[in-house]
């Protein structure tokens, strides 16, 4: 099986349990005491309008927007990418901050002290080994070229506007 195909199996046994537009991303009504209840979510990566009871509820109340489904396929898909990947030795740097672990280890978080596989999620494929920041940073701009480069052009108009 294909890399990619691992998680699209795992999500291709998703059935739409809800019909709506796909580009309506909540479906709300209202319960007899006037309360708004969130009634389904469409999932960012399959598309699918389904149960609110199908998605993780974060500690703040929020329905995060990707499926169980799609989320476990994801999680499939990078434990067999760490298999075929070896973790970096002792004098790797992240490739975009060139930050090494020691560095990042002054940080005192225990999340900043390993290396996070860094994936393609349109091909489920390995890119390589980041630290946390540089990868939650590219998970931000959901990997798409032109906002990380409006993100850069922005930073170099301020520095240029303040002679920097």
């Amino acid at each position: 099986m294909k890399q990619g195909d691992l998680f699209f199996s795992v999500c291709g046994t998703l059935s739409n349990t809800l019909d709506s537009d796909v580009d309506s991303t909540v479906s709300t009504s209202t319960d007899e005491t006037g309360q708004i209840r969130i009634d389904g979510v469409t999932c960012k990566v399959c598309e699918t309008m389904q149960p609110v009871a199908n998605f993780e509820i974060a500690a703040s109340g929020a329905v995060r927007r990707t499926c169980n489904s799609c989320r476990n396929g994801q999680s499939k898909v990078v434990a067999q990418l760490k298999k075929e990947n070896p973790y970096p030795d002792e004098d790797y740097a992240c490739p975009i901050c060139n930050r090494d672990m020691d560095e990042l280890g002054k940080l005192g978080q225990p999340m900043y002290n390993k290396w996070v596989l860094d994936h393609c999620h349109d091909t489920n494929t390995f890119r390589g080994w980041l630290c946390n920041s540089c990868n939650a940073g590219l998970g931000r701009f959901q990997d798409a070229l032109d906002r990380v480069s409006k993100a850069c052009d922005y930073l170099k108009k301020h520095r240029s506007e303040r002679g920097l």
